[in-house]
């Protein structure tokens, strides 16, 4: 275990003790010290596979499209009339597929080669989930750019390890239909490219803009009815008894400047929590428009509470676990952790290189930068029930899957309950709670010119919310195959059906 540690400073003792004979831990160890199998199952270690098969169900699919693509280019060299529209049309999906196959090979070996599986000593999400309880920055162990320190960090989002036929699975099955729907639209939203084309026809004098909605009301939703309801303390009625009033404060919150540069402060408001109207919003103690005060918030929950989801549902994934499809949840979870805290910030970079938004390339990385804070301790939570629609329908989720899950943990080694409910439940609901809040991007606007830059990256993520709406299998906890989340679903949909249509086994929004 002392060699353990040199090896890894960071690491807890009681963790090594946890590693019941693993090989990789014992090499210049004489003895591995044992622990109970009860805490032993808490460990990523848990996670590590029995007997690894030649080949998933997932690298089968993609050797199948692989093998399609070549059978397909070979039978139109063979038997397509030359120079015709079919034979060139096969060349070119087959040169398309082939650059695809290797820009996603290039993007494998700059992002997963290196990492650690789960059951592996240095991977961060090796030992116990880390519980709640904000961290003031002094304490943050991350790289961040803000900070300036380097340490491994508590919570990161997108640190699991893929094979590259996993990975390139998710590339061809889940990024793809993922782009479609950002692009073009999907349920929820219309799409980037409608919302350009809406813009410039208004620009142009072509299309009348419709009137948002009062911000005032927006603040208040997104307040009450995401996981920004974190933030919120406990409700007080006034003395007239016609309001009650819930106070909000966001320490570390983020905003960008004009200049496409971030800033951090201390933003804080007051949510009449019975009229559902915001009451006042200040950052660093100067009033804040409520049309601003909406931008901040999204900013804090796209980029702060959100993540804090994703990082922790890394201690619920198990990516060789012995059921087929619970690791094909794990890997949809783990390519999507990597498509958003990568891909979202290389699509920014790529709409700053073309002059389509102010925000400076490496936004995403301070803005992301503030997920070892950790979320706040919430346990008087539940005094908001009365007033929020979607805080009631967790609370009572949770103990209810909390419950169930104890009848089959034995099927879920190394995987944490209370991560596996924020992969699944939590995660799912609140990407369609936000259309509900936020239901178009004109009601996404700034009143402040000092606001322009956060207006413009919130209208940018907004389309991205919605996820992968069509993909070839049925992510949703009604069609599981598993009674766990079956049975969760049963019980939420008696509470609040259209929640429970929206609860997923994975992270695929």
């Amino acid at each position: 275990a002392s060699c353990v540690q040199q090896l890894h400073p960071s690491l807890d003792l009681s963790l090594v003790r946890s590693l019941e004979g693993s090989r990789s831990m014992c090499q210049g160890v004489e003895e591995c010290p044992r622990v109970s199998r009860r805490v032993s199952l808490k460990t990523g270690q848990r996670t590590m596979p029995e007997c690894l098969g030649p080949l998933t169900p997932e690298g089968a699919e993609v050797v199948a499209v692989l093998l399609t693509t070549a059978l397909a280019a070979w039978l139109a060299e063979c038997c397509a009339m030359p120079g015709g529209v079919l034979l060139w049309g096969v060349r070119l999906w087959t040169l398309l597929t082939a650059a695809y196959v290797a820009s996603s090979y290039r993007m494998w070996r700059q992002y997963f080669s290196s990492r650690k599986s789960r059951w592996e000593v240095g991977c961060p999400s090796f030992g116990r989930a880390p519980k709640a309880g904000m961290r003031p920055r002094s304490e943050w162990e991350c790289t961040c750019p803000v900070s300036g320190r380097s340490a491994r960090r508590v919570l990161d989002m997108d640190h699991v390890y893929l094979s590259f036929t996993d990975f390139l699975w998710g590339k061809l099955f889940v990024t793809l239909p993922f782009i479609v729907s950002y692009l073009i639209g999907g349920v929820y939203q219309t799409g980037f490219l409608r919302m350009l084309l809406h813009g410039w026809l208004e620009r142009g004098g072509l299309l009348s803009a419709p009137t948002p909605r009062d911000p005032h009301r927006t603040f208040a939703e997104l307040a009450l009815e995401t996981t920004c309801s974190l933030f919120l303390g406990k409700p007080v009625p006034s003395a007239d008894g016609r309001s009650v009033e819930a106070d909000m404060e966001v320490p570390e919150a983020a905003r960008t400047t004009p200049e496409g540069d971030v800033e951090f402060g201390t933003f804080a408001a007051v949510v009449d929590v019975q009229n559902r109207v915001l009451v006042k919003a200040t950052w660093n103690d100067e009033p804040l428009a409520a049309s601003d005060a909406v931008l901040i918030l999204m900013i804090c929950d796209f980029t702060q509470v959100h993540p804090w989801i994703h990082a922790f549902a890394n201690w619920a994934v198990s990516t060789q676990h012995s059921n087929p499809w619970f690791r094909r949840m794990s890997v949809v979870s783990v390519v999507y952790n990597n498509m958003g805290h990568k891909g979202m910030g290389e699509w920014i970079d790529a709409l700053h290189a073309s002059g389509m938004t102010r925000a400076k390339g490496d936004v995403m990385p301070h803005l992301l930068s503030r997920m070892p804070q950790h979320p706040p301790a919430h346990v008087n939570i539940r005094e908001l029930m009365p007033y929020s629609e979607y805080v009631s329908f967790i609370v009572r989720v949770r103990e209810f899957f909390k419950s169930e899950y104890v009848k089959y943990s034995s099927e879920f080694h190394g995987v944490d309950p209370e991560a596996l409910f924020l992969l699944t439940v939590l995660h799912s609901t609140e990407h369609l709670q936000y259309y509900q809040a936020v239901p178009s991007s004109r009601d996404i606007f700034h009143t402040s010119p000092e606001r322009v830059t956060d207006a413009d990256l919130c209208r940018k993520w907004w389309p991205a919310i919605e996820g992968s709406p069509v993909v070839h299998f049925d992510p949703s906890m009604r069609a599981a195959k598993h009674p766990l989340f079956r049975d969760t679903y049963e019980f939420a949909a008696q509470i609040n059906k259209r929640m429970a249509d929206a609860m997923q086994c994975c992270i695929i929004r």
